[in-house]
């Protein structure tokens, strides 16, 4: 009975009704925000003002989600009776502790809005952060998620990020060396009809240039491979060229076609 009275069954149900609407609420507002952010998103190119777009949507859609889970909180809160008057004006003071206390966060949170503004990299771009590459899948308040070429996810604080490489170009870079006996003309439109075939580069093959190697000179040519297709380029290209030069009459052996990431150089 004195239960009862403390806890009447309608109260109960009252605020937990009203509590779970705030919660449904919450989570629809946060999904309707994801999905308009998504939508807004698809709409972008490929320009480098897309990108960066894309990527200031992908800020303000974190930042939504943080502000409507904490406004549902505090809604909770009132409808339970908490005073909340208190709990903001700590919330004051432990802002400032934080401030002043877990400074690898603010700078997280600073470092963050200057990548955007300073437009140092974007969504969906190719990128390498403290020597590890990979295409950037968001750039959050405090964090950056990176997806290697391996598949691996990433998290770097923004704070940690030191340094930063932006292939801007979409492309990986490779470098590869022939013997200088090579014809030039011959050898580009191989690569030409590579591209045909396997569709691996992100931009035209530069002209062959003569360079010198430790022991002699080679032919050299830098290519731009799209990301995630360079196992195909790096299983298939050398022999390729190999049989494409045969038939214009220049034989040379598969072992010396010499293709390298320039990332690993």
């Amino acid at each position: 009975m004195r239960w009862s009275r403390l806890f009447p069954l309608e109260r109960v149900l009252d605020k937990a009704g009203t509590v779970l609407g705030i919660a449904l609420v919450a989570l629809l507002a946060n999904a309707l925000v994801r999905r308009a952010a998504a939508r807004a998103t698809n709409r972008l190119g490929t320009s480098e003002r897309d990108r960066r777009a894309r990527t200031l949507i992908s800020m303000l859609a974190n930042l939504a989600k943080y502000t409507i889970f904490g406004v549902a909180a505090a809604m909770v809160l009132a409808k339970l009776g908490v005073n909340i008057g208190p709990l903001l004006f700590g919330a004051g003071l432990a802002g400032l502790a934080i401030a002043f206390g877990a400074q690898s966060l603010v700078r997280d949170l600073v470092t963050g809005f200057f990548l955007i503004f300073e437009n140092q990299y974007g969504v969906g771009e190719l990128v390498e952060i403290n020597g590890s590459v990979g295409i950037v899948e968001e750039v959050g308040l405090r964090l950056t998620r990176l997806r290697s070429l391996t598949g691996e996810l990433r998290f770097f604080p923004n704070g940690a990020v030191t340094t930063i490489t932006n292939y801007r170009t979409g492309g990986i870079p490779y470098l590869l060396s022939v013997p200088p006996s090579a014809p030039p003309a011959p050898l580009s439109q191989a690569l030409a009809h590579f591209q045909d075939l396997y569709q691996v580069f992100a931009r035209a093959p530069e002209a062959p240039l003569l360079a010198a190697a430790p022991e002699n000179q080679v032919l050299q040519v830098r290519l731009w491979v799209t990301p995630t297709r360079q196992g195909l380029l790096e299983a298939h290209l050398p022999a390729y060229l190999a049989r494409a030069l045969s038939a214009q009459g220049v034989e040379l052996p598969v072992e010396q076609m010499v293709l390298v990431s320039a990332l690993s150089r």
